[in-house]
C-alpha cells in the first residue's frame, strides 16, 4: 500500500510541476525593425531587422518589445488609405534607436526621430493620406514610446 501511495504522490507532483511550468511566462524577446537594414529581414537582431513595422507587429507576442530604428515608417507602401499600424495587447513598441543599441536605456528619441507617417500619397497633400496611422482598439497593456505620429487624415477613422 505504501508503494501505491508513493507512486500516486509522484504522479501528482509531476502533474503539478507540469501545470506550474505551463503557467510560467515564456521569456520575452526583442523584435528589431530598421527600414535601412540590409540583413535577413527576420527581426532577430539589428543586422537582420525587419524593414517593415507591420512584420514586427505580426511576429511579436504578448510580453515582447519591438525596437524601431530611426526613419519614417508608413502603414502602406501604396495608396491604400485604410491601412494602419495596429497595436497588440502586451506588446511594447519603442522608437528612437540609432540601430546598434544593446539596451533600451541607450536609445535617444530626440536624436533618432522615428516617425509613423500617414503621408502615403503625394507628399504634403493630406487628401490622400492614411485615414488612421495607429490604432489601439481593444488593446490592453500596450506601450508606444519614442515615436512621432504624423500625416493622418482622420476624417474616416472608425
Amino acid at each position: 500500500m505504501k508503494r501505491i501511495n508513493r507512486l500516486a504522490f509522484m504522479i501528482c507532483a509531476f502533474i503539478c510541476l507540469l501545470f506550474m511550468l505551463q503557467a510560467m511566462p515564456v521569456s520575452a524577446k526583442i523584435v528589431f525593425v530598421n527600414i535601412n537594414s540590409t540583413g535577413r529581414n527576420n527581426g532577430n537582431s539589428w543586422e537582420n531587422a525587419y524593414l517593415n513595422l507591420h512584420n514586427g507587429l505580426d511576429k511579436a507576442e504578448a510580453g515582447d518589445e519591438i525596437w524601431v530604428a530611426r526613419g519614417t515608417y508608413k502603414p502602406s507602401s501604396g495608396s491604400n488609405r485604410d491601412l494602419y499600424f495596429k497595436l497588440k495587447t502586451g506588446i511594447s513598441l519603442f522608437g528612437g534607436f540609432l540601430g546598434n543599441e544593446l539596451d533600451l536605456s541607450e536609445r535617444n528619441p530626440s536624436k533618432n526621430a522615428t516617425v509613423l507617417s500617414g503621408d502615403i500619397g503625394v507628399p504634403d497633400d493630406s487628401t490622400d493620406n492614411s485615414y488612421c496611422v495607429v490604432k489601439a482598439r481593444e488593446v490592453q497593456r500596450a506601450c508606444l514610446d519614442g515615436f512621432i505620429i504624423s500625416g493622418g487624415n482622420a476624417d474616416e477613422c472608425g
